[in-house]
């Protein structure tokens, strides 16, 4: 399960939540969060939060580039997954779904991305789907970590970490999507 930090903006006497993500300089975006989604205890404190996956969820896109609405809807749900690069490196991550939408921003390690940029996005995975698999990669100076992997995200939040050798017994029993 991740924890998202939200932000409160209010006018006229309604309260509206929001979460940044990404760094200015580079691919970045405001998520705007309908009240509904947040625990009833989180709407009366100074630092509320989301907690991911949301169920029954969708993402819209707002008028500006970087603007995202997540809004109720009985046809999907949404996760998020974030790669930290190694120092003086880069991430990224693909999702294996085919109809699976990635909202991708990046986060610089310095203000100018010198010393590294990682890669995260939400997704938006409809109901059918109990789970997603998403491979990434980090190239940088690593300190031991591995530079390529395969996870698997699940509906409740539970999170697979794939073994290389699993991938590969895992790939003999797939069957072919419709």
């Amino acid at each position: 399960m991740t924890t998202i930090k939200l932000y409160k903006n209010i006018v006229d006497n309604r309260v509206f939540y929001y979460a940044d993500f990404g760094s200015r300089r580079g691919d970045h975006f405001r998520l705007w969060v309908h009240y509904s989604f947040l625990p009833f205890e989180c709407k009366f404190q100074d630092n509320p939060k989301l907690y991911l996956p949301l169920k029954n969820a969708r993402i819209d896109k707002g008028k500006k580039d970087t603007t995202l609405i997540a809004r109720p809807d009985q046809d999907h749900w949404i996760t998020e997954f974030f790669v930290q690069c190694g120092f003086r490196g880069h991430s990224e991550f693909t999702v294996k779904e085919p109809d699976v939408q990635v909202f991708k921003y990046e986060e610089y390690a310095s203000p100018a991305g010198n010393l590294g940029i990682s890669e995260g996005g939400l997704i938006m995975i409809p109901n059918k789907l109990e789970a997603i698999t998403i491979s990434w990669h980090k190239s940088g100076r690593l300190y031991g970590s591995p530079s390529d992997g395969t996870v698997i995200i699940h509906k409740d939040g539970q999170v697979e970490e794939l073994e290389d050798t699993d991938l590969c017994e895992l790939e003999d029993l797939g069957e072919p999507a419709d």
